[in-house]
């Protein structure tokens, strides 16, 4: 697909720069960088999504579950 963008004249010649310099095209460039924003972006909101489950439920450990786990570990590690 064939699309226009306005980009600032900075922010362009160092899109070429650097593509020229990893031997990629510009089109590579802007397809491989969005593609990582829009990752990142996915990644962030699941981290939200588990940071607002977590906020509402306990994260202790059950007392009876802690003891069976202290009591399985060798008596010179507790």
């Amino acid at each position: 697909m064939t699309t226009a963008i306005n980009i600032p004249d900075a922010l362009f010649n160092s899109v070429q720069q650097f593509a020229q310099e990893r031997g990629i095209s510009v089109d590579e460039l802007y397809a491989a960088a969005l593609s990582r924003y829009l990752k990142q972006r996915d990644d962030e909101a699941i981290a939200e999504q588990l940071n607002s489950v977590y906020s509402t439920h306990s994260n202790s450990l059950d007392p009876v579950l802690s003891e069976m786990q202290t009591r399985s570990l060798p008596k010179n590690a507790r």
